[in-house]
């Protein structure tokens, strides 16, 4: 049984917020989610945040 969620960034932000995330986690692995939404031109919710970075760190791998 596969207990995978598949879910697609694109519902969630834009190519350019999404990696914009991606080159900041690539560069800073251990980033706090405060630092890189401080590091983003556009507000974003945590729990939003949250998902869009655990999405980015599974696409670097």
């Amino acid at each position: 049984m596969n207990d995978q969620i598949s879910l697609d960034w694109q519902l969630l932000s834009n190519s350019n917020t999404f990696n914009k995330i991606k080159q900041i986690i690539y560069k800073k692995p251990a980033i706090t989610l405060s630092k890189l939404r401080d590091n983003l031109a556009e507000e974003i919710d945590y729990a939003v945040l949250r998902i869009l970075v655990a999405i980015a760190r599974k696409s670097i791998d």
